[in-house]
């Protein structure tokens, strides 16, 4: 066994220029991914809303991610706008995810139900465990959503 770590402990010290490039290549590479996320991150979740839309009464379709320990009923949510945002990592920018306030609960909606939500939107804001949003709607209806018929 003593021979063997001999040998490799040689082995390595005749390579070290290039274990020495290979752990240097690594460590940056490291530092430029962590660099990025932060980045990412920082740019993401302040990424700019439309002013001019504050108050505005909208009616907009996006797929529902209710909080984690949403059951039944759901009194809020975030409208994403496609599928599996927020479900995968990286979750879109803040200004494409509304945080979603329901007048009433909606029954019979789950993670991924695609629905149009109609209200009056404003900027806020709001960090959740599934991503940041730039605006809130408070919505007086949640329907489902059903494509129009194709022509």
């Amino acid at each position: 066994m003593r021979a063997l770590l001999r040998l490799a402990t040689r082995s390595a010290w005749n390579r070290r220029l290039v274990l020495s490039l290979i752990a240097s290549s690594m460590a940056l590479s490291t530092l430029l991914l962590l660099g990025i996320e932060r980045i990412r991150g920082v740019v993401w979740d302040h990424a700019s809303t439309v002013a001019a839309l504050n108050g505005a009464a909208v009616r907009m379709p996006g797929d529902v991610v209710p909080p984690e320990t949403a059951h039944g009923s759901l009194k809020e949510f975030l409208l994403v706008p496609y599928f599996g945002a927020c479900i995968h990592n990286p979750a879109p920018p803040a200004n494409q995810i509304i945080d979603a306030l329901l007048k009433t609960p909606a029954e019979g909606f789950r993670a991924m139900d695609t629905a149009w939500v109609s209200g009056r939107i404003t900027t806020a804001r709001q960090d959740s465990p599934m991503g940041a949003s730039g605006d809130r709607i408070d919505a007086m209806a949640v329907e489902r959503y059903v494509p129009p018929p194709k022509p």
